[in-house]
C-alpha cells in the first residue's frame, strides 16, 4: 500500500509539472490592464480594469490583436509575431504594421512611440 501512495504522488507530481510548464511559453492571450505615456520626462499611468482589449500569440506565430485606445483608436486584425533581436523582444504584424513589444514574466508592453499598453497573460 506504501508503494502505491508513493507512485501515486509521483505520478501526481509529473502531471503537476507538465501543467506549469505549459503556461510558461509566450503564446496565449494578454489583456489590456494599463496604458503609459511619458511627456517632458513625465510618466503617466492609466489603470485599465475589466478590458475587452487583448493580444493573442499562437503556436503557429499567428497573431490576433484588438485594442482599444480610450475608444479613440482602435487596433485590430490579424496577422503574425516573431522574436526581435533583443532578448525578451518580439515583432507583431498586423495589417502589415510591425509593433515592437517585451514579454517578461507574463506582462506584454507594446511600444506606440507615444504611449505603451501594458497586457498581462490571462
Amino acid at each position: 500500500m506504501k508503494k502505491v501512495k508513493v507512485w501515486l504522488a509521483a505520478a501526481l507530481t509529473v502531471i503537476l509539472s507538465l501543467f506549469c510548464l505549459a503556461g510558461c511559453g509566450k503564446t496565449g492571450v494578454y489583456k489590456v490592464t494599463a496604458y503609459k505615456t511619458t511627456v517632458l520626462g513625465v510618466t503617466s499611468t492609466i489603470e485599465v480594469e475589466d478590458s475587452e482589449s487583448f493580444v493573442e500569440l499562437k503556436n503557429d506565430d499567428t497573431a490576433k490583436m484588438s485594442i482599444d485606445i480610450a475608444k479613440i483608436v482602435t487596433l485590430e486584425g490579424e496577422g503574425t509575431w516573431k522574436e526581435g533581436e533583443e532578448k525578451n523582444s518580439y515583432v507583431i504584424t498586423i495589417s502589415d504594421i510591425d509593433y515592437n513589444a517585451t514579454i517578461e514574466d507574463g506582462v506584454m508592453t507594446i511600444d506606440l512611440k507615444v504611449a505603451s499598453v501594458v497586457l498581462e497573460k490571462e
